[in-house]
C-alpha cells in the first residue's frame, strides 16, 4: 500500500495534468501540487470568482487501469460515494468541502478548505512534537465521536493517508470511501468490499490499520475504528512505522494474533502513560477495547498542553468565568506548546475571542507572549493585523495599559510606519485618561520613543498633552512624572529655541504647586536647558524668564540645604552666562561703531583726495605746463609732519628743532595719491617749485622793469596741526581754507593783523596757497598791524597785477587748497620773509606779476568753475554767502573778459 518516495513523485508527475480536463477548472485556477493523501493529489487553487484560497483534490482514474472492469467500477463508485458523504458532513474535525465532486473521463476532483500537508508526510519529516500528537489524537477522537454518535457510522479506514492538516494546523478527517453504518444505524448496510492480494491498495482499506474482525468477517462496528486509532498512535510515535507491517491478508491476520500477546515493553517509542491504553486498543476482542469517551479521559490525553488546545476548540461553548480563568492560566501553558501551534492555532482562537471586548484585557497578555517568540515578519503577518482594531478601543483602560506595557515589543517587531500610525495614538490618548496608573506608565515610557517622532508630532501632540497632564492633575507623582518626562525629552535633537519658548518655559512658569520634588524637577529642567548643545537659553531669556522664576524658589521653606545649594548653583550659572554674553555683545557693538567711524573717515578722505585732484587739474588748464600739479607736489613735500597738538596755540617767533616726521593727513593728500599723472618721486622734481618761483620773481612785459622780490625763507617746522597759523576773515567773510587766498576787486584793504584779518570786497575772502593777498580797487593804502611777529608790512599791489590768476573761490574750490596751508603760513609766521619796501617796490612787484601772467592765452571762463559743489570734506568750511559768491563770479568775468 505504501509507495516509496521516488515512486510517489513519479506518480504525481504522471497524474498532474489530468486535472486540466476536469470541469472543476472552469471555477478554479489550479496551481502547484502540495502533497498526496492516499490516491488523492492535493493542489493549491484559487476560486476565480472570489479569489479565495482553496485546495483541490484530484483522483486519476488511471490508477485503476490494471483492475478488472467490474472491480474498477466498484472502486470508483466507492470514491464517488465517499466524497458525497464528506460533502454532507459538517463538523470542525472533518475536512470541509467547498465545491462538490466533478468528474471527467480521466479524473475525479473536488475543492476543499486550504490544506497544508498530509499527516503521512508530516510524520516522515519528523516535524511534529509530542504535544501536537496528543492534541491531534484528541481532535480525531472528537471527529470519531461525532461520526459514531451523531451519524451512526464507522470510518473503517483511519490511517495516516486519510488525515490532512488545514492552514491553521488542525487535523482533518476525510476518506470516507469505505465508511459504513454502525450496528445501531437504522439504515441498511452498505455494499461490502472484498480483499484481494493482487488488487491495488487504493481499491481497498489499508490492511495495516484495519481491525481483525474486518479482515476475517468483513463486518465491524465502532470498536473497529478504535483498533485503527491504536495502530495510528503507534505509527505517530515511530515516524510512520506500522505496528502490523503486513504485506498480505493472511499475514495481517497472523500479525494481529502476535500483537495481542505482545508485552508492554515491546511497544517501543510509546510514552509510558500511553502504553497500557494502547495495549487495550489493539486487542483482538472488540469488547476489550476502550470506547471514545473513555479513552479521551485517559492520562495519556490529560496533558495540559493538549487539553488547553482542546479547550480552545470548544471555547465558544464556555461561559465568561471559565474563559477568564483559562486565559489567566494560558501564559504558563504556552511555553509547552510548539511555536507552530501557537502561531497558527492558538493565535487564531485568541483573536476570535477578542470580539468580546470585556475579555480583551485577559487575552492580550497571551497574544504578546506568543509575539515575543516570533520573528518580525511572522509578527507582522500573524499578530499586528489582529491588533489594529484593538488599538482603537479606549474602554476599558486596561487595554491601553497592556498595549503600552508591551510598547518595546510593538516597536521592535512592527514596521515603523505602522507603529507611528497605530501605536503612538494610544500613547497620546492615554495621557488624557484619568487612570493614574496608565498616565504614570506612559510618562515613564515616552522618553524612550521620542527619537521615533518627528518635530511636528513632538510640538503639536506630545508636549502639549504632557503640559496639560502636568497642570491639570491632582496627583503629585503625575506632576513630577510629567516634569521628569519633559527633562528626558530635552535629550532629543528635535528640541529647539522655538519649542522651548512656546511650550517648555510656559509650563515651568505655570506649575501651580511648590513641593520640593516639583521645585527640584523644575531646576533639573532649567539645568538641562542651560547645558543643551543647541544653546536653548540666550541672555535675554535667562534674564527675563528664567532667573525671575528661580529666585523666589530660594526662599521656599520646604527646601533643605542640599536643594538650596542646587538652586543657587543653577542661578549663578545663569547669571554668569548673562554677564559673559552681555559683555561680549557690548564690546562687539563698540568695535562696530569704531569700524564704522573709520570707514566713514576713509570715505571722506577719498572724497577730499578726489576734489583736490579735480582742482589741480583745473589749475593745470588755467596756467598750463602742469603748474598746479608741480606746485601742489612741492607744497606737500614741504609740509612738516605734525605731532600731538596742544590744547591751544599762539604763534611764536622762537624757532625750535623740528620733531621727527610722522605720518599725517598731509601725506594722504600727496599728488601721487590725488593724481595719476603726478608722482612724488617723479624725475621732474626740479620743476616742482616753478610755480613758487614765478610767483616771487618779476615777469616781463614790454616796457616794464624787472625786479626780484625778497627771498622768502621757509618757516620752521611745526609739530602739530595747531602750530600752523590760521587766517580769520573779518565780519562776514564767507569762505575760508588753509590753501591759497584770493579776493575779488572791491574796497581798499584794511589793516592786517598778525593772523591777517582782511576784509575783502563785499565781505568775500579767500586764502591762497603761498600768498596772503587782498585784491581791491585800491592797493595803495595797504597797511600792516606791526607786531612782534611781522616786519613793516607787505607792499601794495596793483589790482590788475594778477591778470588771469583771479578765480572763483566758492565753496567748491576752497577745500581744494587745504593741502597748501604751509604756503600761507610762510607769510604769516616769519617777519624776515616780509622785508620792508616802498611803493616803488610794490609797483615793480605788481608789474612783474603782470608780466608773468599777462601773456597767457584766453582761458575757460571761471564762471563755469564757480558753481558750488556741495561735497562733504574733512577740512571745515565756512559757508559762503550766495550773493557774495555771485558777485565774485561777475568780478572774475570782468578780469578775464
Amino acid at each position: 500500500y505504501y509507495i516509496t518516495n521516488n515512486l510517489r513523485m513519479d506518480f504525481l508527475n504522471k497524474i498532474a495534468n489530468v486535472v486540466v480536463t476536469n470541469p472543476l477548472i472552469k471555477d478554479f485556477e489550479i496551481l502547484e501540487v502540495v502533497t498526496q493523501a492516499g490516491p488523492w493529489v492535493i493542489h493549491n487553487a484559487v476560486k476565480r470568482s472570489t479569489r479565495e484560497q482553496v485546495s483541490v483534490f484530484v483522483l486519476s482514474k488511471k490508477i485503476f487501469d490494471k483492475m478488472s472492469r467490474s472491480n474498477k467500477d466498484f472502486a470508483l463508485e466507492k470514491y464517488r460515494n465517499g466524497v458525497k458523504l464528506l460533502t454532507k458532513v459538517r463538523h470542525p474535525k472533518f475536512l470541509t468541502v467547498q465545491h462538490p465532486l466533478e468528474e471527467s473521463r480521466e479524473s475525479l476532483a473536488f475543492a476543499t478548505e486550504p490544506c497544508s500537508n498530509a499527516l503521512f508526510n508530516l510524520i516522515k519529516c519528523n516535524s511534529i512534537t509530542d504535544v501536537e500528537i496528543r492534541y491531534g489524537i484528541l481532535q480525531l477522537l472528537d471527529g470519531i465521536a461525532f461520526l459514531h454518535n451523531d451519524l451512526k457510522r464507522c470510518h473503517r479506514n483511519l490511517c495516516l493517508d486519510t488525515i490532512v492538516m488545514n492552514g491553521q494546523g488542525l487535523w482533518k478527517i476525510f476518506g470516507l470511501e469505505f465508511s459504513a453504518v454502525s450496528e445501531e444505524s437504522p439504515e441498511p448496510p452498505s455494499p461490502e468490499f472484498m480483499f484481494y492480494d493482487n488488487e491495488p491498495g487504493f481499491s481497498q482499506p489499508n490492511i495495516d490499520y484495519i481491525a481483525p474482525e474486518l479482515l476475517s468477517t468483513k463486518f465491524g462496528g465502532t470498536s473497529a475504528d478504535m483498533y485503527s486509532v491504536g495502530c495510528l498512535i503507534y505509527a505517530l510515535f515511530n515516524r510512520g512505522t506500522s505496528l502490523r507491517k503486513a504485506d498480505s491478508l493472511r499475514g495481517a491476520l497472523r500479525r494481529s494474533e502476535d500483537i495481542a500477546q505482545m508485552p508492554l515493553s515491546s511497544l517501543s517509542g510509546i510514552p509510558e502513560e500511553a502504553a497500557s491504553d494502547l495495549k487495550q486498543l489493539v486487542s483482538n476482542g472488540p469488547s476489550a477495547r476502550q470506547q471514545v469517551g473513555t479513552f479521551q479521559q485517559s492520562n495519556f490525553l490529560s496533558d495540559i498542553g493538549a487539553v488547553s488546545l482542546q479547550f480552545l476548540d470548544h471555547l465558544m461553548l464556555k461561559n465568561r468565568t471559565q474563559k477568564i480563568a483559562f486565559f489567566k492560566e494560558l501564559p504558563g501553558i504556552l511555553p509547552r506548546l510548539p511555536l507552530v501551534v501557537r502561531k497558527k492555532r492558538i493565535l487564531t482562537q485568541l483573536f476570535e475571542c477578542c470580539k468580546e471586548v470585556d475579555l480583551i484585557p485577559f487575552i492580550l497578555p497571551n497574544i504578546f507572549h506568543i509575539g515575543t517568540d516570533l520573528e518580525s515578519q511572522d509578527f507582522q503577518s500573524f499578530i499586528f493585523p489582529g491588533l489594529k482594531p484593538i488599538f482603537t478601543i479606549n474602554d476599558p483602560p486596561q487595554i491601553s495599559l497592556i498595549v503600552i506595557q508591551n510598547l518595546h515589543l510593538l516597536i521592535s517587531k512592527s514596521k515603523l510606519e505602522d507603529a507611528k500610525l497605530f501605536v503612538m495614538p494610544v500613547l497620546f490618548r492615554s495621557l488624557e485618561n484619568p487612570m493614574v496608573e496608565l498616565q504614570e506608565t506612559v510618562l515613564k515610557l515616552l522618553p524612550e520613543i521620542v527619537d521615533l517622532l518627528d518635530y511636528s508630532t513632538l510640538r503639536h501632540q506630545l508636549l502639549p498633552k504632557i503640559k496639560t497632564c502636568c497642570l491639570e492633575t491632582r496627583f503629585l507623582k503625575i506632576r513630577v512624572g510629567s516634569l521628569i518626562c519633559v527633562a528626558k525629552v530635552l535629550d532629543s535633537n528635535l528640541v529647539d529655541r522655538t519649542l522651548t519658548g512656546d511650550i517648555i518655559l510656559p509650563l515651568l512658569e505655570q506649575v501651580p504647586s511648590r513641593e520640593p520634588a516639583v521645585l527640584m524637577s523644575i531646576v533639573g529642567i532649567y539645568q538641562k536647558l542651560l547645558k543643551h548643545s543647541s544653546n536653548l537659553l540666550d541672555r535675554d531669556t535667562l534674564a527675563n524668564r528664567c532667573i525671575p522664576i528661580l529666585f523666589p524658589m530660594l526662599v521656599s521653606p520646604s527646601l533643605n540645604v542640599q536643594q538650596f545649594g542646587t538652586c543657587m548653583t543653577i542661578i549663578k550659572s545663569m547669571i554668569s552666562k548673562v554677564e559673559s554674553e552681555q559683555l561680549s555683545k557690548l564690546k562687539q557693538l563698540q568695535q562696530n561703531k569704531e569700524e564704522q567711524a573709520q570707514s566713514l573717515n576713509f570715505s571722506k578722505e577719498v572724497v577730499e583726495n578726489k576734489q583736490v585732484g579735480e582742482l589741480v587739474t583745473k589749475m593745470d588748464q588755467m596756467f598750463g605746463n602742469n603748474t598746479g600739479s608741480q606746485q601742489v607736489k612741492k607744497i606737500v613735500a614741504d609740509v612738516p609732519k605734525p605731532t600731538a597738538a596742544p590744547a591751544s596755540y599762539s604763534p611764536s617767533l622762537v624757532s625750535s628743532k623740528p620733531a621727527a616726521p610722522k605720518s599725517s593727513n598731509f601725506d594722504k593728500l600727496a599728488p601721487d595719491v590725488m593724481m595719476g599723472n603726478i608722482s612724488r618721486k617723479s624725475s621732474t622734481s626740479s620743476n616742482a617749485s616753478s610755480f613758487d618761483a614765478n610767483m616771487m620773481k618779476s615777469g616781463s612785459r614790454p616796457g616794464s622793469a624787472v625786479q626780484n622780490p625778497p627771498i622768502l625763507k621757509q618757516p620752521p617746522k611745526s609739530n602739530t596741526f595747531a602750530d600752523f597759523p590760521k587766517l580769520s576773515l573779518s565780519s562776514n567773510a564767507t569762505n575760508s581754507s588753509s590753501g591759497m587766498m584770493t579776493a575779488m576787486p572791491s574796497q581798499p584793504m584794511a589793516n592786517t593783523t598778525s593772523q591777517f584779518s582782511a576784509p575783502v570786497g563785499n565781505n568775500f575772502g579767500n586764502q591762497m596757497t603761498g600768498m596772503n593777498t587782498t585784491f581791491g580797487n585800491n592797493f595803495a593804502n595797504t597797511n600792516y598791524n606791526n607786531s612782534s611777529d611781522f616786519g613793516s608790512g607787505m607792499p601794495a599791489m596793483n589790482p590788475h597785477s594778477f591778470g588771469n590768476l583771479a578765480m572763483n573761490t566758492g565753496p567748491s574750490m576752497a577745500p581744494a587748497f587745504s593741502s597748501a596751508h604751509n604756503m600761507s603760513s610762510s607769510f604769516s609766521t616769519q617777519p624776515s620773509m616780509m622785508a620792508p619796501s616802498n611803493r616803488g617796490n610794490q609797483s615793480n612787484a605788481s608789474n612783474s606779476l603782470d608780466s608773468l601772467f599777462g601773456a597767457k592765452p584766453s582761458q575757460p571762463s571761471l564762471n563755469q568753475m564757480s558753481k558750488p559743489q556741495a561735497v562733504p570734506i574733512k577740512v571745515p568750511i565756512v559757508p559762503t554767502n550766495k550773493a557774495n559768491t555771485n558777485q565774485a563770479a561777475l568780478d572774475l568775468n570782468d578780469i578775464f573778459g
